[in-house]
């Protein structure tokens, strides 16, 4: 009985993770492509890695997590928006953290790399979609909510 009455609001939390996954990307991403102690910070990251084009790379690669998260925190385009961030917080995570972990076997290290919860967040609303409250919602008007539906 419990189960049915809060099964209508199942749509809350993916709200609120869009929207504060979508604020904190849009923020960081244009931090990243404004700000030049941000930027230089990511340049030299990219650098470091060895990452092809480091120069070019940075500035798509901040304008995608901009705009991406913008989109995201708006409700447009999200399953889209949500699996190109979820390839970029993997690869991220592949990059840069997966030699730091050593031994793949404890799972324990994965759960504190915040790169691999947030690519697990982002496939978590790829699925899911935008539910209510959102752009695509008032734009499109469609009856599906998710495009797998």
């Amino acid at each position: 009985m419990l189960c049915q009455k809060l099964s209508r609001y199942v749509w809350i939390p993916t709200v609120l993770a869009r929207i504060f996954l979508g604020a904190f990307f849009a923020l960081v991403g244009f931090q990243k492509l404004f700000v030049p102690y941000y930027h230089f910070t990511f340049l030299n990251l990219l650098k470091k890695i060895h990452f092809f084009y480091p120069e070019i790379s940075s500035y798509v690669i901040a304008f995608l997590e901009g705009i991406f998260g913008l989109f995201i925190f708006l409700g447009l385009f999200t399953q889209v928006c949500s699996f190109g961030l979820f390839i970029l917080c993997l690869s991220s995570f592949f990059l840069t953290k997966l030699d730091s972990l050593k031994q793949v076997t404890y799972f324990l290290n994965f759960i504190y790399v915040p790169e691999f919860i947030l690519s697990l967040l982002f496939l978590f609303l790829f699925f899911l979609g935008p539910q209510k409250l959102s752009l695509s919602d008032k734009l499109f008007k469609k009856k599906s909510r998710n495009m797998f539906e």
